[in-house]
């Protein structure tokens, strides 16, 4: 496919005047961007009332978008359509780069595409994104230019001064519509667009990847476990622009003083702004262990701590978990027995697979999710299911072939996005529900497992709770037990059941 067949493809069109002025051999200019009429305003995305959840279907595949925490559903669309405009460019992008002969349609439609998202963000700092698309698109023309043929068909080898002419000619071509698109953007934002130098000549891409602002995106889709909020504390105080290979220790040292003043004001507190430190103390390490920006650590990054006094233990009444049994229909109250009985998460129960589970024994024997890609001695743990544990695991057992446990509609019962932002959690829904159609608050779920965990620790010793969280074995003692004794738990297990009257 040529880049003209290619424009008149996507249906890029210009006047007539425009078209007796090029000097394009046919290669038409692009059009000015596209008006946003009011028939076009109607959702794109479609809303599933069931999971609270935009659902978008595109090219035989689906894309979620759900709600983040105190949105509704028209204050989250935006956003999700926002998000959906960007991931369908990443989408038509690789789609592109798998069929080398659509390359040239790609590019086109892959540089709309950016003109769509900078025009419904109203956000001028597309621009760039544009500019980037430009250099590629000017390479990809360099190495599919149209070579000329004779009357029957056979190339011509073409001489030193037509590759001149057509170089020069795509490069006019590329300077046309950046002109073009610094007058559209000046429109709609005041004049406030500065000029930037042509494509192929700018150093954008070089600089780019190495601000503030693309490390730390980088950094979270990295660790997408990374709490959101205590970053966004550093992103607040930091200038985004600014080039990460400069940070050193006097830029740690500023931070940790604006804490240490939040801190004293009382505006924040001492375990907050621990909390964040730790956070901002990751995210050095990542910028000079894993992305290699930075030569080495600041020496006082580790001296830089925020003391803040032990908080006490929480965990749940007994009597509060036993009416939570109670009141619980079987499906919730498989999910707490497995928390009190096996000390797991809501992402444990959701990647619970039948490899996992001794179904003859009654066991379930794995490594918990959170830790199992960790590096070190990461215990597999085998727990002893109490009797009631393992007659409603049995009776929800899915039949998908590696999941254990889905939801009715047959989904994952809990996920998680890919950065980390947003997650699917019917467990703790189910939670929330029977806890507020009985009038009742307190603790999150997380809890549960602590509960277990401390009693065992009262009775029986911080090893063996270490061993009954599936934590990662702190002492000599602790590794030398996980390597020797797989049914240690046993006697531990059973206590705890009688302690909840089970």
């Amino acid at each position: 496919m040529t880049f003209k067949s290619a424009v008149q493809t996507v249906g890029v069109r210009s006047s007539p005047s425009e078209r007796d002025a090029a000097l394009l051999n046919g290669f038409r200019p692009f059009n000015r961007l596209r008006v946003m009429t009011k028939k076009s305003r109607r959702y794109q995305l479609q809303w599933i009332e069931s999971s609270r959840r935009w659902r978008k279907e595109y090219q035989g595949k689906q894309y979620y978008f759900p709600l983040e925490d105190g949105e509704t559903k028209a204050s989250s669309y935006r956003r999700c359509l926002q998000a959906w405009e960007a991931k369908k460019v990443e989408v038509d992008a690789k789609a592109g780069q798998a069929d080398p002969g659509s390359r040239e349609e790609y590019l086109i439609n892959f540089l709309l595409g950016l003109q769509d998202v900078h025009r419904k963000n109203e956000d001028p700092t597309r621009y760039l994104a544009v500019a980037e698309t430009l250099k590629l698109l000017h390479a990809a023309i360099l190495q599919h230019v149209d070579l000329p043929l004779d009357e029957d068909g056979n190339v011509i080898e073409p001489d030193e001064d037509w590759e001149v002419r057509k170089q020069r000619q795509i490069r006019e071509q590329a300077h046309r519509f950046q002109e073009q698109l610094q007058t559209d953007l000046r429109a709609k934002v005041g004049g406030k667009v500065e000029p930037v130098a042509k494509p192929w000549e700018s150093d954008a891409e070089d600089t780019a990847d190495y601000t503030l602002s693309a490390q730390l995106d980088k950094f979270q889709m990295a660790h997408p476990k990374v709490n959101k909020y205590r970053l966004k504390q550093y992103k607040d105080w930091a200038d985004l622009t600014a080039d990460v290979r400069s940070l050193n220790g006097d830029h740690c040292r500023e931070f940790f003083n604006h804490l240490t003043q939040l801190v004293a004001s009382g505006e924040k507190s001492a375990k907050y702004c621990k909390d964040v430190l730790a956070t901002f103390k990751q995210f050095i390490r990542y910028l000079c262990r894993d992305a290699e920006l930075i030569d080495h650590e600041p020496k006082n990054l580790e001296s830089l701590r925020i003391s803040a006094p032990a908080q006490e233990i929480q965990t749940f009444k007994i009597s509060e978990l036993k009416k939570y049994l109670k009141l619980a229909d079987e499906r919730l109250e498989l999910y707490l027995l497995l928390m009190m009985n096996c000390g797991v998460t809501q992402a444990d129960i959701a990647s619970l697979t039948h490899e996992h589970v001794d179904w003859r024994k009654g066991r379930i024997i794995r490594r918990r999710s959170k830790t199992k890609d960790s590096v070190g001695n990461v215990p597999t743990v085998n727990y002893r299911l109490w009797p009631r544990t393992l007659k409603l695991l049995r009776q929800f057992r899915s039949k998908d072939e590696k999941l254990v446990l889905l939801t009715e509609r047959g989904t994952p019962v809990a996920t998680t996005s890919v950065a980390g932002e947003s997650r699917n959690d019917s467990i703790r829904l189910a939670f929330k529900r029977m806890r507020e159609s009985k009038g009742l608050t307190g603790l999150p779920l997380k809890f549960i497992r602590k509960t277990s965990s401390t009693l065992i620790a009262k009775q029986f010793g911080e090893d063996t709770a270490t061993l009954f969280l599936g934590d990662a074995p702190t002492s000599v003692a602790q590794r030398h037990y996980l390597a020797v004794e797989d049914t240690r738990l046993d006697e531990p297990l059973k206590w705890l059941r009688k302690q909840y009257g089970i």
